[in-house]
């Protein structure tokens, strides 16, 4: 088996990540570490990161998107 992590930098992207998640609750195999930083956002992409097990960096407002 193989084990591997997603690391994904989102920026008020909380739809595109509810369809990332939902991709990856389905792959075989699945990762084994799922990552999100977040770069400022203001929508619930944090919560719904945070709410699917995923380790969350809120590196805070850093210029991204």
């Amino acid at each position: 088996m193989t084990d591997y992590a997603v690391v994904v930098v989102i920026h008020n992207s909380e739809e595109d990540l509810a369809r990332l998640l939902q991709s990856l609750s389905t792959a075989d195999p699945a990762p084994t570490r799922t990552v999100v930083v977040d770069a400022g956002s203001d929508d619930g992409g944090l919560e719904l990161a945070r709410a699917a097990g995923c380790e969350v960096i809120d590196a805070g407002d850093v210029g991204f998107g």
